[in-house]
């Protein structure tokens, strides 16, 4: 985990509440709960950088 995957987190959920605010104002909270069990590290498997 980067600093650069937490940005590109953090850009993705502010997207996804500016795109589904007004039809489904707390859809982007599936977003943050998928999000942050892929970060929790009993169930997160080492992941390559892309450059390897």
């Amino acid at each position: 985990m980067t600093t650069d995957d937490l940005l590109l987190l953090l850009v993705s959920l502010g997207h996804a509440v500016r795109v589904t605010d007004e039809c489904r104002p707390h859809m982007w909270h599936r977003l943050l709960h998928i999000s942050l069990a892929g970060l929790r590290a009993d169930q997160a498997e080492p992941t390559g950088s892309p450059e390897q």
